[in-house]
Formats: C-alpha cells, structure tokens, sequence
C-alpha cells in the first residue's frame, strides 16, 4: 500500500511504480496463499503421519498377539505329539500284552490237550488192570482173593473209581 500512495504523489512518472506496485501486492497476496496452502498442507501431513502412528502401534500390538497366539498353538501341538507318542506306547504295550496272552492261551490248549490225552491213557491202563485183576480174581478164586487184591490196590496207591471198580467186580 506504501507503494500505490507515493505513485499517486509522484504523479504520471509514479506510474510504472504503481505497476509494479501492484504486482508486488499481487505477488504477496499469492504468497500468502501459498504460505496458507503450505500450511494447511503440513498440518494433513500431521494427522496423516499421526494416524500412521497410531495404524502403525495397532499393527504392533496385533502382531505381538498373534505371536503369543502361534506360540499357544505351537505349545499345544507339543503336547498333543507328545501324548500322541504315550498313547502309541501304550497300544503297542497292549498289543504285546494280547500277543503274550495268545501264547498263553495257546500253550494252555496245548497242556489240556496233553492232559486230556494223558487222561485217556490212565483210563485205558485203569481199564485194562481192572480187566487183569477180572481175570486175575477168576483164576485165584472169590474166597479170600477180594481181601489181598484190595490191600495190593491199596499199596500200590489205586484208588477212585477203579478202586471201586475193583471192589464191585470181586
């Protein structure tokens, strides 16, 4: 404004300084705005970094939780391997506990088929003594005979159902 009052005092030489005059205020009032701008364009760079910031701790904190997940779900993939490895010792403990009890039960049919068969061989050597001491009783006569053959019986350690056998005969 300096500049237009002392144009007008000077007259028609002030002219060219009024001009230029004008364009300094023009000049000023374009760099005010762009002083304005520049500012208004600082301050949304704030807020915007300030938001960045604050995106930025969220991102932090969201990554340290699922962190702290992952190491939960890597414990608990632990313990699940390792009592998966305890439960297959455990079945293969069973498994050697039924192949041992199949042994058992197979040696067991084994002894009671041997049994059964020694079984029948006393029978067989019972029946055929008692059919000799028959024979025997026969030859020696009724009289006095059943007395010896069932003290000799006796002796001898027979005694149960051919023992009996012996004594129904005679």
């Amino acid at each position: 404004m300096n500049a237009a009052v002392e144009a007008a005092r000077t007259g028609e030489a002030g002219k060219g300084f009024a001009v230029v005059a004008e364009e300094v205020r023009n000049l000023a009032r374009r760099n005010a705005e762009a002083a304005q701008n520049t500012s208004e364009l600082i301050e949304k760079s704030q807020e915007n970094a300030d938001n960045g910031v604050s995106v930025t701790e969220e991102v932090s904190k969201q990554l340290l939780s699922i962190q702290e997940s992952s190491k939960k779900v890597n414990a608990l993939i632990s313990e699940i391997s390792a009592a998966s490895k305890e439960q297959a010792q455990g079945i293969e403990q069973v498994n050697t506990g039924v192949s041992e009890m199949d042994k058992v039960v197979q040696q067991n049919a084994a002894d009671s088929e041997e049994s059964s068969s020694a079984a029948e061989e006393l029978s067989s050597q019972a029946d055929e003594m008692e059919r000799m001491v028959s024979e025997l009783e026969a030859m020696v006569g009724h009289s006095g005979g059943n007395e010896r053959v069932s003290q000799k019986t006796s002796q001898a350690g027979y005694s149960g159902r051919n023992y009996n056998r012996m004594q129904k005969t005679g």
